[in-house]
């Protein structure tokens, strides 16, 4: 078997290696399974940690991958090796609480994990491999007197099914809840016209790609786990990009474009590491799937990925915080009781550790290591679990007085029946900007924002049903009405935006797909070796300066929202079938107007009993004949012809039909989108769920992990999608 080198993250940091093998070389004896990646020769990386944070005491939950036996003492000298720097390995994640009160620099230090006796006694040595030179902690640290030359580090923040009414500063119903977003919002430049796709996984790979996601057949639904299709290998992505620039590049959270093989994975797409869940929704404290289950047991989703593997750090044992009722998981607590297997087959680092706390303390860890000046600058995506369902509650113990009487008045305040939800949605959301805030003061206090760049958006619009809300918009996550596109953003650099644009709003149309090319002209990076024509537009320079908005307006004039000619008549049990062009939905933004295709109706919602008292649009019958869809859209692909056309400069509501006022109007517009989509077409790649892979995550304990190379069945070509061009 090969050895592999834990490289770029004191997660699993001394634990060494040589070249990747094939999957088929894991060995299967263990629970807790190392996962071995396709490539070779990987560049690495390992640096060291310093032993002040493996010095800090705390818990140690176990580690129980199971290692081939090496022969000779130097072996085993090594292998003492590995487990002091596994004190180090999680000293900034394992947090069994969470004080309020200790700065970010503290909280890094204060707790140390190694594995337990026990653990270790059963654990084979392991060969390892050292570099002759290591690198020091940080490198090129000292402040750079030219720092305006360097490259910014940049930090892309993702919030999850974030509606337009959930971030304090625009919210009618939760002011107050999100003080440090407001205060970083309040200091940058705020987006008021910046849309996305209306669900997940188009969303997230538009941000990757810079490209129309229709350019490569993922314009359908949400990649469902164990379905084998994803964002396909011949689309260069983001990380990519900032690597070829000299970046250092780390991911954390949510992933959601495609895990089924193991060149999918961030780690094996232009991530230095990768610290989350590759699916779709987890559950906050335990970390299993929402949505996958089988012979009725959930699957875990958590895993640590670089250029050696991918590794399963769940700690399967529940400490008594969880198995007693103290905290909740969202709606189905009663899975916490029995999770899935005994102690004896655990696989690894975290019990009962809430998903916000983990990714913020993983991104604290990344920049212990680093420096603002380093020869590598940062991009960091965090992609962030919250506030998506089910809503797990974060540690109670983090609540001021003040907040949790906040809490109260959001749940009084909010109409009966859904009071609850909304306050519980809020309470997830207030830990989330708490995190957030901490960052960014680790950020502030130890010089990074000399240099550096944040973004924060949300993926798609908010869900109701879930606690989220777009008021006064219509529509809901699923939809492309303003509702499910159209949501909060902001850039926030010193650095990089003129003090002039500080707490201004950029009004111009902006598009998930702008992200990357804008990034690039801030950074002054050059994007070469693309799958194709980008579709984004460098927006920095109308960000950054107040003369160039005014002049300009905006740097697009148009935009697709989608080109979906599959959603209508698909079934998640059966095939996908052929493309019905000519029933396609979607979308379609040029200068005022908007243009819908058939689309179905949905409405106004709001939690605020208030609003709800003085808003007629609120009355569902009113808006959709009485027959709202429910879900977040689940419900709502039947089909429906009925297309839309609105001015959203004197409609921002979408209330005024002027399909039939102005019939050219709408007739060019649909004509126009049609030749957009087929610049550049690509089939859709959508593929329903293989229940084989249920069988292989049950045999990995109960872990989700790429496996189609273990089914025994070809791969459908998801490597690349069909396309086709039209001028």
């Amino acid at each position: 078997m090969h050895s592999s080198t834990h490289e770029g993250s004191p997660l699993l940091q001394g634990v060494a290696a040589g070249p990747m093998g094939d999957w088929n070389d894991v060995n299967r004896q263990g629970s807790g399974r190392a996962l071995l990646g396709e490539t070779s020769n990987s560049k690495r990386r390992s640096r060291q940690q310093s032993g002040a944070s493996a010095q800090s005491g705390g818990a140690s939950p176990s580690f129980r991958s199971t290692w081939r036996v090496s022969a000779g003492v130097a072996g085993v000298l090594m292998f003492a090796m590995a487990l002091a720097g596994l004190v180090a390995i999680f000293s900034t994640i394992q947090r069994e609480r969470t004080p309020r009160g200790p700065s970010p620099s503290q909280q890094v230090q204060d707790v140390s994990l190694m594995p337990p006796e026990a653990a270790r006694d059963e654990r084979e040595p392991v060969d390892i491999q050292v570099d002759e030179e290591e690198e020091p902690e940080g490198k090129g640290g000292e402040p750079n007197p030219q720092a305006e030359t360097a490259k910014p580090n940049v930090f892309f923040i993702m919030v999850d099914d974030m509606g337009w009414n959930d971030i304090g500063y625009q919210s009618v119903d939760l002011q107050g809840v999100t003080p440090h977003l407001d205060r970083l919002a309040a200091g940058g430049v705020k987006m008021t016209n910046y849309y996305t796709l209306p669900i997940c996984t188009p969303a997230r790979a538009s941000l990757m790609t810079g490209r129309y996601v229709f350019r490569y057949g993922l314009q359908y639904s949400v990649i469902q786990p164990g379905a084998p299709w994803g964002l396909p290998l011949t689309e260069k992505i983001f990380p990519e990009y900032m690597k070829d620039a000299g970046y250092e590049t780390h991911m954390i959270g949510k992933w959601h474009i495609g895990s089924y093989t193991t060149k999918h994975i961030p780690s094996q797409r232009g991530f230095d590491t990768y610290l989350g869940y590759l699916n779709d929704e987890e559950m906050y404290w335990t970390h299993q799937s929402w949505t996958a289950k089988y012979n009725g047991r959930k699957f875990f989703d958590f895993g640590f990925g670089n250029a050696t593997g991918y590794y399963d750090i769940i700690d399967r044992e529940l400490p008594d915080h969880l198995r007693d009722g103290t905290v909740s998981d969202g709606d189905d607590d009663e899975t916490m009781l029995s999770p899935t297997s005994s102690y004896s087959s655990s696989g690894g680092f975290f019990k009962g550790l809430y998903s916000t706390q983990v990714f913020h303390n993983r991104a604290l860890e990344i920049l212990h290591e680093k420096t603002p000046y380093d020869d590598e600058p940062l991009y960091m995506y965090l992609s962030h679990q919250a506030v998506h369902d089910p809503l797990g509650l974060p540690p109670a113990e983090h609540f001021t007085q003040d907040q949790l009487d906040l809490l109260e008045r959001i749940e009084t305040g909010s109409e009966e029946g859904t009071g609850t939800l909304r306050a519980r949605f809020a309470k997830v959301l207030m830990y989330l900007d708490y995190t957030i805030g901490e960052l960014v003061e680790y950020l502030e206090t130890n010089g990074w924002m000399e240099n550096s760049i944040i973004v924060l958006a949300s993926d798609n619009g908010g869900c109701p049903s879930c606690g989220g809300s777009n008021y006064p918009l219509r529509g809901i996550k699923h939809s492309y009405w303003e509702g499910g596109t159209k949501v909060p953003s902001f850039v926030y650099s010193k650095s990089h935006i003129p003090e002039e644009r500080w707490g201004t709003e950029y009004d111009g149309l902006m598009h998930v797909t702008d992200w990357l090319p804008t990034i690039a002209g801030a950074a002054e990076l050059d994007l070469d070796g693309g799958a194709g024509p980008f579709d984004g537009v460098d927006q920095w320079p109308l960000i950054t300066s107040v003369a160039a908005e005014a002049e300009f307006g905006s740097a697009r004039d148009e935009m697709v929202y989608n080109f979906d000619p599959y959603i209508l008549w698909i079934d998640s049990s059966e095939s996908i079938g052929d493309p019905e062009f000519n029933l396609a939905q979607g979308a379609f933004r040029s200068g005022k107007y908007k243009y819908l295709a058939n689309v179905w109706c949905t409405g106004w919602y709001t939690f605020d009993k208030h609003i709800l008292a003085e808003d007629p649009l609120t009355n569902l019958t009113l808006a959709c004949d009485g027959s709202p869809c429910s879900d977040c859209g689940q419900g709502c692909t039947s089909y429906n012809s009925t297309d839309y056309l609105f001015d959203l400069e004197a409609d921002p509501r979408e209330e005024h039909n002027l399909i039939y006022d102005l019939p050219d109007v709408a007739h060019n517009m649909r004509e126009r989108w049609v030749e957009v989509a087929f610049i550049e077409w690509g089939n859709s790649s959508y593929e329903n769920i293989d229940h084989q892979s249920y069988s292989v995550w049950a045999s990995f304990n109960w872990w989700m992990v790429p496996w189609w190379h273990l089914v025994g069945s070809s791969a459908p070509d998801s490597t690349t999608s069909s396309t086709s061009s039209r001028s």
